[in-house]
């Protein structure tokens, strides 16, 4: 596997931590924000962004993870 595609892969497994983070501050914290501060549109706007932000770079991971297996497969002879 070429370095470049096991960069891409600890680049895609920070981004995952880093969504799963958000996500699970979004399970803690922010349901109960929400529950304490029901109607208030400012704190629902932070709490659904936060859930936003998590999943947006899950996806991210996804898709470097998916490159990282690209340049991988690509860099084998006779792939």
């Amino acid at each position: 596997m070429p370095k470049t595609a096991k960069k891409l892969l600890l680049l895609a497994a920070l981004l995952l931590a880093w969504g799963l983070w958000d996500l699970y501050r979004y399970a803690t914290v922010g349901r109960e924000l929400l529950q304490l501060y029901a109607g208030v549109g400012s704190v629902e706007r932070l709490v659904e962004g936060q859930l936003f932000r998590g999943l947006l770079k899950a996806v991210a991971a996804a898709a470097v993870a998916l490159s990282a297996w690209w340049i991988g497969r690509r860099g084998k002879p006779g792939a």
